[in-house]
Formats: C-alpha cells, structure tokens, sequence
C-alpha cells in the first residue's frame, strides 16, 4: 500500500508542480503552496477534482481560449489557496473527531503512563527523551489523565518546533506529509464520493446524448474520461478509512518522538 501511496503522491506532486503547458506564465507550483501544503492539502483537493475536470476535456473544451482566461483568472485569485483551505480545515476537523475515539492523539498515547508498571523501554527511553527537550518532568503514573494529556501537548508541541527543520530531520517530515495526506484525504471523502458520483452520471449522460445525436464529440474521450471517473470513484469509497489515517498518525508520532533523541 505505502507505494500505492507513493505513486498516488508523486503523479498529484507532478502535476501540482508544473505550469499549464499552454500558459508558461503560470510558473508556479500550484501558487504559493509549498512541499507540504502541495502533498497534504493540494494532493487531495486535485484528487477531488479530477473527475469533472476529465468530464471536461471529454468534452473539448480544453480547446476554447476562455477556459485558458478562466485558469488564469482563479489562480490570479488564489483558488489553490483557496482548495487547499478548505481541505486542511476538513482535516483537522476529522483529526479532532477521530481523536476522541482514539482516546487522544497518538504521541498523547505513546508518553501516558498509566500506572508503574506500564513502561516498556521504548516507552521509557522516548519519555526520558522528551522529558530532556521539553525541559521539564513528566506526569507520572499518579497524575490525572485530563492533567497529564495538557502536559503531553505541550512537549509535543515544543517537540514539533525542534523538528520543524525539514532537513535535518527528513523522516519526520515524510510522515507527517503522509499522516497529512490521508487525514485530509479522509476529511473530504464524502465531497470526493459525492463528485466522482455525479461525474460518473453525468459522464454516462452525456455519452448516451453524445451516440443519440450523432455529436462530433468523440465518443472515445467520453469512454475515458468515464473510466477516469469510476478509477476514482473507486478510490474515493475504498482508500479513506478511520483505519488508515490511524496507521500513518501513529508511523507519524512514533518518528516524531524518536527524533527527541537526535536533540
């Protein structure tokens, strides 16, 4: 699955990256998002968006000058901001949902001690870890849950300040691109159902138009942007799942703590 991942990354990467073929002006990856935005936010939001857009170009209008004048337009105007809002802010409300199922966030999870006997020494050493980099102690397994959770956001907060320098800790940054990715990818999966559904029918609209009229449209594009649609279709009501987002949250917290000890 993880090059699955990599492989649906990088072609939404390459894609986000590059300028419209026709319009060189727009030299600008996907305007003012950087690496993380463009994977975590930018990603999804193209992932969403792909099934109209290849309704689109089935039906020849990439050709007409005003679609160009279009694109220009709401990049001028910041739609990739825009996208790649509202997608975060979906995140991070499916963050805050699946959270309290979890019963807290994963490094919250990985730091608790709930009693004497918890520890492990993975365990120990990330809390001996963080401990040194927050700079202060720890709950201990006599201190309240609400209490000990407030003091485990604060370190990892400290913890996520240290680490924000993406080249000296590159492995934090991979995860927490990922952990990104699919939290935000599972934040908008009802707009990407609902999109890629009704790209489906419409496509099947227009195709079954396009035969009874005998439209020059062709019938192929029809056919492959209909294929497109169901691929991601398939995608939107398969890959986003609780399940997975947990995984990539915990691969997340886990490299996260581990870096303490490269502090």
């Amino acid at each position: 699955m993880s090059c699955e991942l990599d492989a649906l990354q990088s072609a939404a990467h390459c894609i986000l990256a590059q300028p419209p073929a026709n319009e060189q002006d727009l030299t600008v990856n996907l305007v003012w998002l950087d690496e993380y935005e463009r994977t975590a936010r930018g990603a999804p939001g193209l992932l969403a968006i792909a099934p109209p857009v290849a309704l689109a170009v089935a039906c020849g209008v990439q050709g007409a000058p005003y679609i160009s004048w279009l694109t220009g337009f709401l990049v001028a105007v910041g739609m990739p901001i825009l996208l790649a809002n509202h997608v975060g802010n979906r995140g991070r409300a499916a963050e805050r949902d699946l959270n309290q199922r979890w019963g807290g966030p994963p490094t919250t999870i990985l730091l608790r001690m709930e009693s004497s006997t918890s520890l492990d020494a993975v365990r120990r050493q990330r809390r001996g870890d963080v401990r040194r980099v927050y700079g202060a102690p720890l709950p201990d397994g006599r201190t309240p849950r609400a209490k000990a959770d407030e003091v485990y956001h604060a370190a990892t907060l400290r913890l996520r300040s240290k680490a924000s320098d993406h080249a000296k800790y590159p492995r934090v940054f991979a995860q927490n691109k990922t952990y990104g990715f699919e939290r935000n990818v599972y934040g908008i999966r009802l707009e990407g159902r609902l999109v890629a559904t009704a790209s489906v029918v419409a496509n099947i609209g227009l195709f079954c138009v396009s035969v009874a009229t005998s439209s020059d449209t062709s019938i192929v594009a029809f056919v492959a942007a209909l294929l497109v649609s169901l691929g991601f279709s398939l995608f939107w009501f398969r890959w986003p799942t609780a399940q997975r987002v947990r995984e990539a949250a915990d691969r997340y917290a886990e490299r996260l703590l581990d870096a303490a000890g490269e502090m």
